[in-house]
């Protein structure tokens, strides 16, 4: 999981690192099958601030620090037996703003609807760029309910 409160570029590059370590006690292994190489696929998610998680008040990363935290994974990995995979960054960031959103958010998803998103669960089918004019013709920042710090004290959804 990449985006976690605390993490450091050293803990994503790590994601990598560990998958290259299972390639190489692969290879070290004298007793492996004959023949036969190894392919490691990971899986990485980006962190969503959920409600009633310990969680619930940090920020989520913006696009493009989650963008720039996959392409540090995605560089790292110098092989071909690492396949990597990930949820699209504009999807995690929509799941933040719905998850931690309140009943305004209920005219941006109309909005959205009406433009045409209608099977966003498919990544195939999802609208960003729909999403964004819905919370523009709103007046409603998607950045205050994902990337925003919450105060202990504020009162939750």
């Amino acid at each position: 999981m990449i985006g976690l409160p605390t993490e450091t570029a050293e803990d994503v590059v790590g994601i990598a690192d560990l998958a290259q370590r299972v390639v190489n006690l692969y290879y070290s292994n004298p007793d492996k099958p004959k023949g036969k190489g190894v392919n490691v696929n990971i899986s990485v998610a980006s962190f969503v601030p959920k409600p009633f998680t310990p969680f619930q008040w940090e920020a989520q990363d913006t696009l493009d620090m989650l963008t720039q935290k996959q392409n540090l994974i995605k560089n790292a990995i110098t092989t071909k037996k690492i396949n990597i995979g990930w949820h699209e960054a504009h999807i995690s960031f929509l799941e933040g703003v719905l998850a931690r959103g309140d009943r305004k958010l209920s005219k941006v998803i109309e909005c959205a609807w009406r433009k045409g998103c209608k099977f966003d669960g498919w990544d195939d089918q999802f609208k960003f760029n729909l999403w964004m004019e819905a919370f523009e013709e709103c007046g409603i920042s998607p950045a205050f309910y994902a990337n925003r710090q919450r105060d202990f004290e504020e009162i939750l959804p």
